[in-house]
């Protein structure tokens, strides 16, 4: 069970448990996505030439060994083409396998489910402020009478 399974179920539970169990998974999600940002993929071609660092905004270093420009220029460019799209797959696979360890779920939350849920919470919330404001209201018209 991730973190992000903790939020209970709002039918069932009290507003302000819902809110703050909301309040940890949103704080848990900002220090999971600055984390996975900082993620980097690396490649380089088979003969060393050519080094390539993938981050979150794309290619972050190009290396290019004095040898490589010795090549044809097509070849160069298809090789730093190969060896960038390597590099983000190994981007890829670093973020996935840190995600695990964060215990970021794999598949994207269901949207609807969570407008559902906080439309139900905005109404027991709702509910409950009318209910203590009709506590406050009689013990307010007791203590005048």
């Amino acid at each position: 069970m991730s973190e992000f399974d903790r939020i209970p179920r709002f039918a069932d539970v009290r507003p302000e448990a819902s809110v703050t169990a909301l309040e940890q998974s949103a704080e848990q999600s900002v220090a999971a996505r600055r984390r996975l940002a900082e993620v980097t993929g690396a490649a380089e071609s088979p003969d060393g030439t050519v080094r390539a660092v993938v981050g979150g905004f794309g290619l972050q270093e190009l290396v290019l060994d004095p040898k490589a420009m010795r090549k044809p220029s097509q070849d160069l460019a298809q090789l730093i083409v190969q060896v960038t799209q390597q590099a983000a797959e190994d981007l890829a696979q670093r973020r996935a396998e840190q995600a695990a360890e964060l215990g970021v779920p794999g598949e994207r939350p269901d949207l609807e489910q969570m407008l559902t849920d906080l439309a139900r919470l905005r109404s027991t919330m709702a509910e409950g402020q009318g209910d203590a404001r009709r506590v406050f209201e009689r013990f307010r018209d007791q203590t005048r009478g």
